[in-house]
């Protein structure tokens, strides 16, 4: 009696495993819908000003405006910066914001004011 309880559930494994290899070769398995990390999380945002402002901004060689540029959300990652002829080195964290100002052809990090906390 035991062996026949052992060869039906090795039976039942049998089919459980090929309906499972079926149903993967054949892509009706449910694709994932999120991951991880969301995208939020993957980008940053930076800010440049300038003094005077109306100068052209570029990131990679690439033209992305006129300063001011507020808030601009990019991938994070590491970017040349080039405001006129000064340029720099950023490197863009997750779900932070970069905040730099052109004075007198010298790049400063502007700190973000620090956000008051409301008492009751």
């Amino acid at each position: 009696m035991k062996i026949f309880y052992k060869h039906m559930f090795l039976c039942l494994c049998l089919i459980f495993l090929s309906s499972m290899v079926t149903l993967a070769e054949s892509g009706e398995l449910i694709q994932p819908t999120r991951t991880l990390q969301s995208p939020e999380e993957m980008t940053g945002k930076i800010s440049v000003f300038s003094e005077p402002p109306g100068l052209d901004v570029f990131l990679n060689h690439s033209k992305i405006g006129k300063t001011p540029v507020i808030a601009m959300e990019v991938k994070a990652g590491t970017y040349s910066l080039e405001v006129q002829k000064a340029k720099t080195q950023i490197h863009v964290i997750p779900g932070k914001s970069l905040r730099l100002s052109l004075f007198k052809n010298t790049f400063i990090n502007v700190k973000e004011p620090k956000k008051e906390k409301i008492q009751k």
